[in-house]
This record gives structure tokens, sequence and C-alpha cells, in this order.
């Protein structure tokens, strides 16, 4: 054997079809990796560090009762589409009591977050700017937008990942849901329908 022939065979002597094996498990490891979802679902939520406008430290993480929370992006296209809807139910369901927080978490100034609180199509919504994003994203076990929770008396009851045009009728019958909960004795559901229900979206 040449000396030649020695290289190629020193250098070679991993078969082409080890390495594609060997190449396939890692991406496939690394796909199951990074698509992994941490459910949260009937966790409590937060606390995670938001601020709102007027500088007051966000604490609703610990309230009771219920309310609706958007984490959003002002340069957020999918996020654009979503947030006057939700500002639409919110103006629906806080004379209900329940509150609405647009948690804002691209990135963006408060400057810019303030020129939507102006804006009328967003009237009934709380903003505030997320702080510890890595901690946020974190605890929704999810790094995209938008995401919308649904947090009754501290825990969350729904989470909504990404918009779709059925979005709102899932959050109002879900709300319907919680409110008919609530006002049922020993906290049994009854068949009282609540305004919005009828017209409800499966998701």
């Amino acid at each position: 054997m040449t000396q030649d022939r020695k290289l190629q065979a020193s250098r070679g002597g991993v078969k082409p079809s080890v390495l594609l094996f060997v190449l396939v498990v890692a991406v496939v490891a690394t796909i199951l990796f990074l698509g992994r979802e941490e459910p949260t679902t009937g966790k409590a939520i937060g606390p995670w560090e938001a601020v709102r406008l007027d500088g007051s430290v966000v604490q609703t993480w610990s309230d009771d009762g219920t309310y609706v929370v958007d984490f959003w992006g002002t340069w957020c296209p999918p996020c654009l589409r979503e947030l006057p809807e939700v500002a639409a139910l919110a103006r629906e369901w806080r004379p209900r009591g329940v509150r609405f927080l647009a948690v804002e978490v691209g990135g963006s100034t408060p400057a810019q977050v303030a020129a939507f609180a102006r804006n009328p199509r967003y009237s009934g919504l709380e903003f505030a700017i997320g702080k510890d994003l890595d901690a946020i994203f974190r605890g929704l076990g999810r790094d995209s937008i938008p995401q919308t929770l649904i947090v009754h008396d501290g825990k969350i009851v729904e989470h909504y990942t990404g918009y779709s045009p059925g979005l709102p009728a899932a959050i109002r019958r879900r709300l319907a849901e919680l409110t008919r909960q609530d006002a049922a004795p020993g906290g049994a559901t009854d068949e009282a329908a609540s305004p919005g229900s009828a017209d409800a979206a499966s998701r």
C-alpha cells in the first residue's frame, strides 16, 4: 500500500453511513430540545418583572379573580392583529370584573408603548413593559409572541400561543365559563348563558 493510500485509509476510517446517522441523531435531538414546551396550564403565574407606563410595578400576578395577560411586541405583525381584538374584549369584560394586561416583551421603549396606550383602539388595556424577558419566556415555556394567558385566582387556566381569527371567541367562551363557575353555588358550573358565549368558536 502506498503512502497516499495509507493516509486516505486513516483519514477515511469513519464510514459515510455512520457520519450520516450521527448527523441525523444530532439534528433530531436539537429539534426535540428546541421544540420542547413546558406546560403552563394549572401553574401559578409569575411573578415576573413588569412595569406600567407610570412606573408602578405590576402586582397582578398574585391577585385573585380573573384576568387576561397578552404578551406582545410593537414590531410583531400577528401581535398587532391580535391586540385590537383583545382590547375589544377588555371593553366588554372589564365591567364584569375581568382585567386585561398587555405586557410588551419585544424590547420596545416606553415611548413606543405609550403611543399604543394613547390609541383609542387599545382602550381598556393596562399597558406594561416586561423587564426580565429571559425569565418571562422561561416561565411561559416558549419564546414566541404573541402569547395570551387567562389567569383565574392566581393560576393559568388557558395559554394561547400565536394569533388566529378564532382567538377572541375562544377567550370569550372561557371567560364565560369562569364567570358561571364563580356565580354557581360551591363553584359548580350552571347552564346560565353569559353574554357573547353563544357565538364562541371552538379552538
